[in-house]
């Protein structure tokens, strides 16, 4: 299978550019670096796509927002600071 790079999995999974390269960072998306660019396979975008992973991410955001108390757009923002 292909790999693709940063902005083609942030187009696949709806998600900024930033968002995949600080998932990155935080073990959510496995991807392998060459020189300069990331490299995610197809069969990584296809597991976060499946209902089940979609599903825990959601419950951990859940989980994360009721133990800090932040409201969604909070939480958005300390997303972007990590």
């Amino acid at each position: 299978m292909p790999n693709l790079g940063i902005p083609e999995t942030a187009r696949r999974l709806g998600i900024s550019r930033q968002a995949v390269h600080s998932a990155i960072r935080r073990g959510i998306i496995h991807a392998e670096r060459e020189g300069y660019y990331w490299h995610v396979s197809e069969a990584e975008v296809a597991r976060l796509m499946q209902p089940e992973e979609i599903a825990r991410r959601a419950k951990y955001r859940r989980e994360r927002r009721r133990e800090t108390g932040a409201t969604r757009t909070e939480e958005v923002l300390m997303e972007k600071a990590d």
